[in-house]
């Protein structure tokens, strides 16, 4: 046997066992852990330590379609996760990697993501840093408003509410080769890669497949527009809205709002969120410790804890790796400019 022929034999072996999500980012589930999962389903649901916990699981006793078998899989690993856990909430939330190669999407298990744990981010001075948590509910709670409380370190310093930006992690659809860009896919799938604080800029259609963007027009009157990739969207240029008949984000009528507004929260369904912060040279090192408020009409239903770490130092300006004497820069092409930014 060559050499050749060993790694062809060892290389269709490692394919043969190799995850799934090594290659589309989706964990694989085998029918038979979803028949696992369903077989635990009744039993999870008799020893819900919560009412709200108990009418979730009974509502998905008897999943009839593949969509409903997956939100019954989903809502048992959730139960498994806090089997232990005390919370009184009408949601379970996951401290989950702000970068990460598993998908952001509302059917998605957060594999990688710590069941009531606490966001964690840690950043050195004049830094930039995010940190992301998933929601799942356990009910329809309609819109739901999300705040942050102040946040302190144990020697009393306060860290500047408006050096903090909490975001929703949009999903919407793109082309199926969206985590894939070296091959084309007339197909759409849905992607989570906006950062918005309002959800309804972006209106999501999934019996259709579609988008569309909410245009407001200086008198306010409101339309939406079919938006869908890549057809029906340009981003040559910043002016370039003003000689095209596609979508152009950059339109004076197409306008993001200035802080997160409340979110629709729905019953199994996994919705992320990120929140960034920016420290700067000024800012006290320290353990700063706060919370993501979640509130329904006004009252209050449950909190997340944040713990964000400051370092004493600011991290050295990159260098090129052949000369470290000089700065490192990076460039990016198709067609951008720097009046986009």
């Amino acid at each position: 046997m060559t050499q050749t022929d060993t790694f062809a034999r060892r290389l269709a072996v490692w394919l043969a066992v190799a995850p799934l999500c090594l290659f589309a980012q989706v964990e694989p589930v085998a029918e038979w852990q979803r028949q696992q999962a369903l077989a635990r389903l009744p039993e999870l649901a008799r020893q819900a330590p919560s009412t709200a916990w108990r009418t979730h699981l009974q509502g998905l006793a008897a999943p009839s379609t593949p969509a409903a078998r997956q939100a019954a899989v989903n809502a048992v690993r959730v139960a498994l996760d806090v089997t232990n856990a005390v919370s009184e909430t009408p949601f379970i939330h996951y401290a989950v990697p702000p970068m990460s190669e598993v998908q952001r999407l509302p059917d998605l298990y957060p594999v990688d993501g710590e069941a009531l744990a606490p966001v964690r981010i840690v950043a050195a001075q004049d830094e930039y840093e995010p940190g992301a948590f998933t929601i799942y509910p356990l009910a329809d709670l309609g819109k739901v408003a999300l705040s942050l409380t102040p946040f302190r370190s144990d020697e009393g310093q306060v860290f500047p509410a408006e050096q903090l930006d909490l975001k929703l992690l949009k999903v919407w659809y793109q082309n199926r080769n969206a985590w894939y860009s070296y091959f084309g896919d007339t197909g759409f799938k849905l992607v989570a890669e906006l950062l918005l604080n309002d959800e309804d800029l972006i209106q999501v259609d999934e019996a259709r497949g579609a988008n569309y963007a909410r245009l407001t027009a200086p008198d306010g009157t409101v339309t939406t527009r079919w938006i869908n990739p890549p057809r029906e969207i340009d981003v040559r240029y910043a002016w370039h809205y003003r000689k095209t008949s596609l979508f152009a984000p950059m339109r004076p009528d197409f306008d993001d709002a200035d802080t997160l507004q409340p979110v629709a929260l729905n019953n199994g369904r996994f919705t992320t969120f990120f929140l960034t912060a920016h420290v700067t040279t000024n800012t006290a090192p320290g353990l700063y410790k706060g919370t993501v408020r979640l509130a329904r009409g006004g009252t209050v239903i449950g909190e997340i804890p944040v713990a964000l770490r400051v370092l004493p130092f600011a991290l050295p300006a990159p260098k090129c790796y052949f000369d470290t004497d000089k700065d490192f820069l990076t460039a990016s092409y198709s067609y951008i400019s720097l009046d986009m930014i």
